[in-house]
Order: structure tokens, then sequence, then C-alpha cells
């Protein structure tokens, strides 16, 4: 398998952005972008994690890998004219009609031999962003086939009008 086929699978993302207005927290997300990249099981598969005296065992972790991280924009033009500063907050990842947040990131770009990529570690999320679901990837393919072939379609030849007897 090449590389580049390695990270075929389209990855909808979401950053999520707090900030204070009249003394209540409030929270704003940007835009869904697309990235391209690859989701594989976390070999590890089993985590456990206790809080408040209490057991979790979270069973759907993913590991996902990228060539570039998203570049996701900053909803500045969303903050109110008496909020105070935006602080970044979680990163949502839409797989297989599930939210997905971000645990936990690898830069390997500055590895030796290897390929170049991003790692990142993302777990189940209980709580939705409050955006609407993205495509699915089958339909973002399909998107992407039919614009490619209307593309191709609509290529004009030209000929050249001789003005010349």
């Amino acid at each position: 398998m090449s590389i580049a086929a390695f990270f075929r699978t389209s990855l909808p993302c979401v950053q999520a952005y707090s900030y204070q207005l009249s003394g209540r927290p409030v929270t704003v997300y940007t835009e869904v972008v697309y990235t391209s990249g690859n989701v594989q099981p976390m070999k590890q598969g089993y985590t456990l994690n206790m809080n408040d005296n209490s057991l979790f065992y979270f069973t759907n972790y993913q590991t996902i890998y990228t060539k570039i991280p998203p570049v996701l924009p900053y909803p500045a033009d969303t903050l109110p004219p008496r909020a105070t500063l935006l602080t970044p907050g979680k990163f949502y990842i839409w797989y297989k009609k599930k939210w997905y947040v971000k645990t936990g990131d690898q830069d390997w770009t500055e590895a030796g031999r290897a390929p170049k990529h991003y790692k990142w570690y993302a777990v189940s999320s209980t709580d939705v962003p409050a955006v609407p679901d993205p495509l699915e990837e089958s339909s973002v393919i399909a998107f992407e086939a039919i614009t490619t072939r209307l593309h191709m379609v609509n290529i004009y030849q030209v000929t050249p009008i001789n003005n010349y007897p």
C-alpha cells in the first residue's frame, strides 16, 4: 500500500472555544473542516479511568494518523463586544456516525526514516458539539467523483478561426 493511499479517509474536524459573557461560560464551534487521514482502533483496547470513586471502561479509543493537521478558523467574528478572550476547548473528530474527542497527539514529522505524520488519540464523546452532523465519507467521495466527471465533460475545444482566404 502506498503512503498516499494510507491517508484516504476524509475526517471532519471541529474545535470548541469558550468565553465568558456576563460571568457565564459560552461555547462556540468552528466550521467543519475536512482532513485526510487513517483511523485504526487503539491496540491497547481497554482503558481504565477512575473519576469520583467510580470506574469507567473506555473501549472505543481510536488512533488517527494524518499527514497534516487541519487548519481550523479562529471564530473571532462570533465574539460579542463585552466578552472576554476565547480559550480553546475540546477538539472533535467525526468518524462512523460518532463524534470523538482528541485526548492526545504525537508529532512524527521529524522522524528519521519513517513516513512523516501526526498521530492522534481519540475517545468516543458523550457530549455532542452543537454543529450539524457532517457528510459521510461516501457522500464526500461521490461528490468529488461527480465534480471531477463534470470537469472532464466540460472541457471545450477551441478551433482557431482562420480569417485568411
